[in-house]
Order: C-alpha cells, then sequence, then structure tokens
C-alpha cells in the first residue's frame, strides 16, 4: 500500500507541475524540486512579456483556475484560506471567493445503494418515499428528502462514492506540495505553510465523519431545546 500510495503521489505531482507550467508558473516550477518531475523541453523561462493566451489573465485568476483545474479537495482548502486576510493578498482573496464546490449528484442508484449497506436493510423498510432528485450535492456528498414510515419528513445525508480515499490522497499529495515548496511558499510570504495544510486537514476530517456530526447535532439540540427562534434537525440512527 505504502508503495501503491508513493507512486501515485509522483504521478498526481507530475500533474500538478504541468498544470502549474500550463497555466504559466514556470517560476514555481523551475525554483523549486518540482523541476526533476518534468523533461527539460518542459521548464520554460518565466517571462513576464509572455505573450500566450493564459497571460492575458492576471497571476491571481491563474491561481483559481488551477485550484479549479486540481478538484474538490483544493476548491475547500481555497475556500478556507479565502477568510484569512492575514495570510493571503486580497486580490487572491476575492478570487477565491469565486469558487465554488457544488457538483453534479451521483446517480440515485448509488445513493440507494450506499444508504442499503449502511442499514443493513431494504430502503423501502426504513423510507415510505425517498426523492430520486438530491435537493443539494456538493463534493463531499449530497441530501435527498424522504419520509418515514412513521409519517415524518426527513433528509438524507449520503457521502459520495469513493471521496475518504480521494480527499486523503489528496492530503497526502497537499504535505509533499507543501514539502517540495516550502521555500518558494515562505519566499511569497506564507510563513508556515505545513501549519496550514495541518489544520485544513484536521477540518477535512472532521467533515467526512458523518456520525461525529450527529453527535455535535444532538449535543447541539439538547443545549438549545427551549429556544423558539431557531431549530436544529434531529438526528436519526
Amino acid at each position: 500500500m505504502l508503495f501503491k500510495n508513493t507512486i501515485s503521489n509522483l504521478t498526481r505531482i507530475r500533474q500538478v507541475a504541468e498544470v502549474l507550467l500550463r497555466y504559466g508558473f514556470e517560476d514555481v516550477v523551475t525554483t523549486t524540486p518540482l523541476r526533476r518531475l518534468v523533461s527539460q523541453s518542459r521548464r520554460l523561462r518565466w517571462l513576464e512579456n509572455d505573450e500566450r493566451p493564459v497571460f492575458q489573465t492576471t497571476r491571481w485568476e491563474r491561481i483559481r483556475l488551477i485550484i479549479e483545474e486540481l478538484g474538490p479537495t483544493f476548491i475547500k482548502l481555497a475556500q478556507a484560506l479565502s477568510n484569512r486576510a492575514d495570510l493571503l493578498p486580497q486580490a487572491l482573496i476575492d478570487e477565491f471567493e469565486k469558487l465554488q464546490s457544488n457538483v453534479p449528484p451521483f446517480p440515485v442508484e448509488e445513493a440507494r445503494l450506499i444508504i442499503e449497506a449502511e442499514l443493513g436493510r431494504p430502503l423501502a423498510e426504513v423510507f415510505v418515499e425517498f426523492e430520486d432528485e438530491a435537493i443539494g450535492s456538493a463534493s463531499i456528498g449530497q441530501v435527498h428528502r424522504a419520509r418515514l414510515h412513521s409519517g415524518e419528513e426527513v433528509v438524507v445525508k449520503i457521502q459520495r462514492p469513493g471521496v475518504r480515499e480521494k480527499v486523503e490522497g489528496d492530503l497526502r499529495l497537499l504535505h509533499e506540495l507543501v514539502r517540495l515548496t516550502a521555500a518558494f511558499l515562505r519566499s511569497q510570504g506564507l510563513a508556515n505553510p505545513q501549519d496550514v495544510v495541518d489544520a485544513f486537514e484536521r477540518s477535512m476530517t472532521k467533515e467526512l465523519d458523518y456520525t461525529s456530526e450527529a453527535r455535535a447535532m444532538e449535543q447541539l439540540r439538547k443545549l438549545y431545546e427551549d429556544y423558539t427562534t431557531f431549530y436544529i434537525p434531529k438526528p436519526y440512527r
């Protein structure tokens, strides 16, 4: 497994290096160990007056485009960093605020199979109605309306298949990228890039743990049970 993860990381890091080059960030690649992962012919010289179409956009816009191409985990990291005016320039924060993590829902057939596998019984034994169309979909999971046999209306939150492995792989990749580019990032004013990734990893680990989320919701319901100005959903197990 370790060997497999190492190969996977190298492949993804090489892909990241190629994306950086494509968006005109030769300075990042050629001044860090990333240069070892791309061929000599791809090590283009950084020129401020380069006439490639990509240079019709600002550096900050290009960073956002890179994040979008690298996928949901990187988008979530950028969204988290959009609240850190102490770390990033406002122009980059403005670009990160444009990022959206909404993604198309996965097929309802998969959602039904996941629920049945988790509950250990057919869907019809739990819900009298289960809507095929998701009412919300994001990078981690999606939500469907349903109704229990007791008549209670509920929403069912289903984790996207394979997302845990994908996020864990991306987190390993982020740690490795920070290790390879730490000196460059510090030269750009990001003093403790590893701390940023560590905090993000803790946040993502919590987000993937639906059981912990349900416990927290139960605690909040008890804490605010006498309040009438807002409603905290009741989790079902």
